[in-house]
């Protein structure tokens, strides 16, 4: 990726040749230029060129992991404090990366920048992430004398590449020749990923509003989903809940509008609102959502008509007399799911995982239970939910879908540690837990 002219700023121009340089850490040249940037910040119109050093900061160095993530930190401060621009560079940033303190960081730095513009970290990403695709969920790269079609899949969960000729005659692979362009394939994979993170990204977003029950006002749900093709796509494919007056009515977007699950049409006005639906609100429309959505041959981009769900029966989830299971994978998938969990062992005496549900909300506390002749095993218990303040709060009391997928993290993580687990059918989906 070639860099922006840098603005003739002296101290921006370092970086961006260290950048280029090679693959060692921040320089001592490169660490005054970017004291002084800390001291001094540059102008708005150099942080297309600040993303490059960041970029190169988070880069891969083999056996020894990010180039320099400390100067990658610094840089990601910088932009987030550097007006619209700064953002902008950092949404596009995040989807380039994929080291997990990187990510959290710029993650946090668009957090702060759009509570300074009045925006939303989601709603920068909507506006300014992300490839452009055709109406048709496809976007065309030149490689030599083909050109490779990258596509979403019908379920709008995956990525895929399929080859043509210039004439636009399909090809059954990759073609041999194509290796003689190294330059397009490097950019074609670059999209390729760059595409496939911000599809994921996208879908990870409708899952947390899935959980969190976050509405939009009906024109602010239309102009966001309805944005672009990709968000359309999706859009199209998941059921929502039209909220007016004391009525919510679960409605599926058709071509010509939205319509419950016996087919019927559902208005929506100015003043209604629109959320995801979650199945734990109403699990007894699952299997009728289920038959519609088959019948209408829609694959959902994230499982909601037959999700699992776990519906809390007392104050606390307990999980019964489960074995013992592995404690590494089960962390893994914890902490990559947003939970707290250390490595249980002789210096840990506080035997439990936690997680910040929601922004000011619950925080759920899994109570784990140590194996004294084995620290590589722990023993799930139960699943509690505190407040802020720290005072145990009735799960029962808590909204459904808020308990239910916290319980999914923790089946999924039993899961992963090797425990495996019965799945609930459309036809009987609640998994009712005391």
């Amino acid at each position: 990726m070639s860099p922006p002219p840098p603005l003739r700023d002296p101290r921006v121009e370092a970086l961006v040749a260290w950048a280029q340089s090679g693959d060692q850490p921040l320089d001592d040249r490169g660490s005054a230029a970017l004291a002084a940037l800390q001291d001094s910040p540059p102008d708005e119109r150099t942080a297309a060129a600040l993303a490059v050093a960041a970029a190169a900061a988070y880069a891969r160095v083999a056996l020894r992991g990010p180039r320099d993530l400390h100067a990658g930190h610094a840089l990601v401060r910088l932009l987030g404090a550097l007006g619209e621009a700064g953002p902008i560079e950092l949404v596009r940033l995040l989807e380039r990366i994929h080291y997990h303190h990187a990510r959290r960081r710029i993650t946090r730095e668009l957090t702060a920048a759009g509570q300074r513009l009045g925006v939303t970290h989601a709603e920068l990403e909507d506006r300014f992430g992300g490839p452009v695709l055709a109406a048709d969920l496809t976007m065309s790269v030149p490689v030599g004398s083909f050109e490779a079609l990258v596509s979403i899949s019908d379920d709008v969960r995956r990525v895929r590449t399929s080859w043509r000729g210039l004439d636009g005659a399909p090809v059954q692979r990759r073609p041999a020749r194509a290796v003689d362009d190294p330059d397009a394939l490097a950019l074609l994979r670059a999209e390729r990923r760059r595409l496939q993170t911000h599809l994921s990204d996208l879908r990870r977003r409708l899952e947390d509003a899935m959980m969190t029950g976050r509405s939009w006002s009906a024109d602010e749900w239309a102009r966001r989903m309805l944005g672009d093709p990709l968000r359309s796509a999706l859009t199209h494919r998941m059921i929502w809940r039209v909220e007016r007056d004391d009525l919510s009515i679960p409605a599926l977007l058709e071509t010509d509008g939205l319509r419950d699950v016996h087919g019927d049409r559902v208005d929506i006005d100015a003043g209604a609102y629109v959320a995801l639906w979650h199945p734990a609100q109403d699990p007894t429309l699952q299997p009728a959502w289920a038959d519609r959505l088959a019948v209408l041959g829609i694959k959902q981009p994230i499982d909601q008509a037959d999700r699992e769900i776990t519906l809390a029966q007392a104050p606390t989830i307990s999980f019964g007399s489960r074995p013992p299971v592995a404690q590494m994978p089960m962390r893994g998938f914890l902490r990559q799911r947003g939970w707290e969990m250390p490595h249980l062992g002789r210096f840990h005496a506080v035997p439990e995982a936690t997680r910040q549900v929601t922004s000011g909300g619950p925080v759920a506390v899994l109570l784990l239970e140590q194996q004294d002749d084995n620290e590589e095993t722990v023993q799930v218990k139960a699943l509690k939910f505190d407040s802020a303040d720290g005072r145990q709060l009735d799960a029962t009391q808590l909204p459904p879908a808020l308990v239910s997928e916290t319980a999914r993290d923790v089946l999924g993580a039993l899961h992963a540690a090797g425990l495996t687990h019965t799945r609930a059918s459309p036809q009987s989906p609640a998994k009712h837990m005391t």
